[in-house]
């Protein structure tokens, strides 16, 4: 299971995690699918309930994101 890259307090504040704490990277044109599934993936396996994207920032994703129930 992918673990956080970062250590900011502010990567999972309130039972929630954030895309750029896996490694997406807004504004950059480079592919976020990855960061962003591994964000499921832990929020999944940890029990966590929200996965945030904030702002106004732009996220390329160009592989399928999948959610299981």
């Amino acid at each position: 299971m992918s673990e956080y890259i970062s250590s900011q307090e502010d990567c999972a504040p309130e039972n929630s995690v954030h895309i750029d704490c896996f490694g997406a990277v807004p504004n950059s044109g480079n592919d976020s699918s990855l960061a962003i599934q591994q964000a499921i993936n832990y929020c999944v396996a940890n029990r966590i309930s929200t996965v945030r994207i904030t702002g106004i920032n732009t996220y390329k994703i160009v592989k399928p994101i999948v959610i299981k129930s």
